[in-house]
Order: structure tokens, then C-alpha cells, then sequence
């Protein structure tokens, strides 16, 4: 019981002598204040046809994240957009091509030329002076090598900018890699398939034991008379 009330006492005296100035106050900083609207994004994943990959959008505003008035991600070709995904900030919506908005609490899913997404895949972390916008989209068609992707930010007093990101476009499966691959594997295939055949056609010319021993015998009956027509001194009898 006096144990006690002697570690209780330093726990009180401990507790009374630590600071409470600014020392011991935590707080994490706040980002620079942006000087202008500004955009950038990423992709994660290849955009081939049948790939699911993850967009991403940061866009930072001089005054606060509820100027934003959308983001979006667009791939480029010749300069026309090919696809266009947007999310607006305030509504909570995201639109595919020129299909209506959509709650991203719905479950439906949207369908265009070369997307498909689902909704409920964004995901919005905001800050002091920026948003991060991600989601989800399955590549439904093979999109052209040449197509650019890029990335918008629109302010709700009209301002907009863009960054264009560079992110590899894939047509198709056969790639440089894959290409590598099936070439080392059509020349194992055919070593193999060589090696069989060789084997098989060497243990056809090879004769059996069965062969070996019919000759050995077929000889052991000649050589009795060939040496009974010789002398013993070499000559004949």
C-alpha cells in the first residue's frame, strides 16, 4: 500500500514537471500556398487493351481546394480527345465521355469507347490547398500508340490548366518484352523437338542385342571350316 501511494506521487510529480510549451506540441506543417492553379497526375498500370489501371490527379489552388470546380484525365490523339474522364470536386460526380454524371456512391458502372469504371472506386483526400483524386478503370479497347495522356484542372472562375503526362501506350500484348520471350521459347521448343527426333532416329540405325548376337554366331559357324582347310605349318594340307 505505501508502494503505492510512493509511485503515485512520482507519476503526479512527473506529470506537473513536463513542459507545456510550444516545445512539446506536435502539429503537422502546412503545404506552401501554390502561386497559381496548377495539375499533375499519374498512371499506374499499362493501358492495354483488357488492363485495369489507376488514374491519378493532384491539382493545387492559391486559394483553397473548394475553388476547384473539376479535374479530369483525357487521352489525346492529333488533337482530338479520344476519352475523357472528370470529377467534380463539389458534387461528388464523375463523368465518362459525354454520359451523364453519376454519383460516386452508386454502384452502376460506366461504360465508353475505352473505359469502363465503377464509381465507388474514387478515391478524394483533400488538403489545405489541394486535392488527390484516384480511381479505377478497366481498358476496353486497344488505344493507338501515338495518344498522349493529360491531365485538367478547371477553377471555378474559369481558369484551367493541364500537364501532359508521359505514360507508355501498349496496342496489344506483343510487346518488345514479350516478344523477347516467345522468341527464347520457340528456340528451346525447337532444340527439344530436334533432340527427340535425332534420338529417336539414332536408336533406329543403332542394332539391337538380338543383332549383335545372330552375327557373332552366324561368324562363330564360319570360322570351324576355314580353319580346318589350313596346315599346321601355314600351308595347306
Amino acid at each position: 500500500m505505501r508502494r503505492r501511494a510512493i509511485a503515485a506521487a512520482l507519476v503526479a510529480i512527473a506529470v506537473v514537471a513536463v513542459p507545456t510549451g510550444p516545445l512539446w506540441a506536435f502539429s503537422a506543417p502546412h503545404p506552401p500556398q501554390p502561386k497559381q492553379l496548377t495539375v499533375s497526375g499519374f498512371v499506374i498500370g499499362r493501358i492495354a487493351k483488357g488492363n485495369k489501371i489507376r488514374l491519378g490527379i493532384l491539382a493545387f489552388d492559391p486559394r483553397t481546394f473548394t475553388d476547384l470546380q473539376s479535374v479530369a484525365v483525357a487521352l489525346i490523339l492529333h488533337g482530338q480527345v479520344l476519352e475523357r474522364v472528370t470529377f467534380f470536386v463539389r458534387e461528388q460526380q464523375l463523368q465518362l465521355g459525354d454520359q451523364p454524371r453519376i454519383d460516386i456512391s452508386k454502384t452502376a458502372s460506366l461504360t465508353s469507347g475505352f473505359f469502363r469504371m465503377n464509381p465507388r472506386t474514387v478515391r478524394l483526400i483533400r488538403g489545405t490547398f489541394a486535392i488527390r483524386v484516384t480511381m479505377w478503370a478497366v481498358v476496353r479497347e486497344t488505344v493507338p500508340k501515338a495518344t498522349t495522356v493529360r491531365v485538367v484542372a478547371t477553377g471555378e472562375g474559369g481558369q484551367v490548366t493541364y500537364a501532359k503526362e508521359k505514360v507508355g501506350i501498349y496496342g496489344g500484348f506483343l510487346t518488345w518484352g514479350t516478344f523477347a520471350i516467345g522468341f527464347l521459347l520457340a528456340l528451346l521448343i525447337g532444340a527439344f523437338l530436334a533432340n527427340l527426333r535425332w534420338s529417336r532416329r539414332y536408336r533406329a540405325l543403332r542394332p539391337s542385342i538380338w543383332d549383335v548376337l545372330e552375327r557373332r554366331l552366324r561368324e562363330e559357324r564360319v570360322r570351324p571350316g576355314l580353319l580346318a582347310g589350313v596346315g599346321a605349318d601355314g600351308g595347306s594340307p
